[in-house]
């Protein structure tokens, strides 16, 4: 199990509260593989007690977990293997539209990559 940054985390969690944006927080199976011989991913979700299962985040944390960085995501959940609800891609696009255009979305952009530049002037060696 690779666990995301607890200060990272926090901070966006903090962002978004002020935004009053919803987060749901979870354990994330994440894997570059889905479909494989041995499916096992539901033993996994049940055994960690994840809200989602996708494979986008997977080289982000492996990444990081190699370089011994920090690392946290945010994710957006349309079709979920745990519950089996699944969302038309009419409603994913109407949704993901109306949450990117939102001022707070954009806000919370802003501000993350305001702290980018920030964590990026002091850590200047982590980015080269």
């Amino acid at each position: 199990m690779i666990n995301a940054s607890n200060s990272l985390n926090l901070y966006i969690m903090q962002i978004a509260e002020r935004l009053n944006i919803h987060l749901s927080i979870g354990n994330i199976y994440s894997t570059d593989v889905f479909y494989k011989e041995n499916d096992n991913y539901k033993d996994i979700v049940e055994k960690y007690g994840c809200v989602a299962c996708e494979m986008e985040s997977f080289a982000l944390f492996h990444n990081a977990k190699i370089l011994n960085k920090r690392a946290a995501c945010l994710l957006t959940i349309s079709n979920s293997f745990v519950t089996g609800e699944e969302t038309s891609s009419e409603e994913r696009e109407k949704v993901l539209r109306e949450l990117f255009h939102t001022q707070c979305y954009q806000r919370l952009e802003e501000k993350l990559k305001a702290q980018l530049k920030v964590y990026k002037d002091k850590y200047d060696i982590l980015f080269q």
